[in-house]
């Protein structure tokens, strides 16, 4: 199998499971009370999101984005961790191992 097939295949894997998994935890809520894996699985592979103010608290936020600060870069990498372990980094490291052994051949 080409190396473009076999790297196609694993994010497409990646992809599928990124899909599913709601799926699956929705229909575990449904059938059943007991869904830690899922919760897990959901609070792990999805991306969180940073809202910040400009320190007066949540009263004092009338809802527009007058006052609203942008999230720094290390602010978004530190809600992601999960995200970043779970659904970027091994596809990245497959992917690369995938390359490195066809080279070798």
């Amino acid at each position: 199998m080409k190396t473009r097939y076999k790297i196609i295949l694993v994010v497409a894997i990646f992809v599928l499971f990124y899909v599913t998994v709601p799926l699956f935890t929705q229909h575990c809520f449904e059938i059943s009370d007991d869904c830690e894996v899922f919760r897990q699985l959901m609070n792990h592979t999805r991306a969180g999101m940073v809202v910040g103010s400009d320190g007066n608290g949540i009263g004092e936020w009338g809802g527009t984005a007058q006052g609203m600060e942008d999230p720094t870069l290390v602010e978004q990498l530190r809600v992601n961790i999960p995200f970043i372990q779970t659904m970027v980094i091994p596809p990245i490291v497959i992917i690369t191992a995938i390359v490195f052994w066809d080279k070798r051949k």
